[in-house]
């Protein structure tokens, strides 16, 4: 009687010990669901939305995934959507937080890379073309920065006496992307388009951390531009877009 009265209670602590054993182990991949959910849905995110091509062999909707680095073994499966016109032309959504990724999309044959900058709150509108084979470069030091007004186009420049256009950034409503830089001292130009005039702004992306050490391959510069910088720059006319009727 003793000896089942002992093994009832050797079993009863065993099941309770179980019992929180599962919920410990069911508890802390909901917490970390949900800590990543709330996280992809806190005010400061961006939805991201892509128009994706798929390459020919391919008819399905593609899978997305992040990293930090262009070849790098960390891309992580994120949740997305996708929809298919009647082109075959699939839209892809999804919400990422604030930061510098690298974005791929996936399908059966084809894939696509591309360096990724998401702004505080900013949507991103993009386009990628999947296709089996896409050269990228390990640095990558990029420049982003909000705009005071929609309709402008940004330049970099060498230098500040050099016309020669380094690079054209990309416009998404009220903000600009430069990605893939190499480390160098720019000139950022704003121009209005249809009227030659132009504000310039010297653009540091040296890195200065690095001095005596291996460079860094990554590196990104945040350069917001507001209305009185842009209005106090203005009043200098622009040899890049200007029509001959506009001189």
């Amino acid at each position: 009687m003793v000896n089942a009265t002992i093994a009832r209670r050797v079993l009863s602590v065993q099941l309770a010990l179980w019992g929180a054993f599962l919920v410990g182990a069911i508890a802390s991949p909901l917490q970390a669901a949900g800590a990543l959910a709330s996280k992809y849905a806190a005010p400061s995110s961006a939805h991201v939305f892509v128009n994706a091509i798929n390459c020919p062999e391919d008819n399905q909707a593609p899978a997305v995934y992040l990293g930090t680095t262009a070849y790098g073994k960390d891309y992580v499966l994120v949740n997305s959507t996708s929809k298919r016109n009647d082109r075959g032309l699939y839209s892809v959504s999804l919400v990422i937080p604030p930061g510098h990724y690298y974005i791929m999309l996936r399908t059966k044959h084809c894939d696509a890379r591309f360096a990724l900058t998401i702004l505080k709150g900013q949507d991103r509108h993009l386009l990628a073309v999947l296709g089996h084979l896409f050269p990228m470069i390990e640095t990558n030091y990029s420049l982003a920065g909000h705009l005071p007004l929609e309709g402008l186009a940004l330049v970099l420049l060498n230098s500040a006496i050099s016309k020669d256009v380094v690079a054209r950034a990309v416009v998404d409503g009220q903000s600009y992307f430069f990605e893939n830089l190499f480390p160098a001292k720019y000139v950022l130009r704003v121009l209005l388009p249809g009227t030659g005039l132009q504000a310039d702004f010297p653009i540091d992306l040296t890195d200065k951390e690095s001095a005596g050490k291996p460079l860094a391959l990554q590196k990104h510069f945040a350069k917001d531009i507001t209305y009185e910088e842009l209005r106090a720059q203005l009043g200098t006319r622009s040899s890049i877009g200007t029509s001959p009727l506009g001189r």
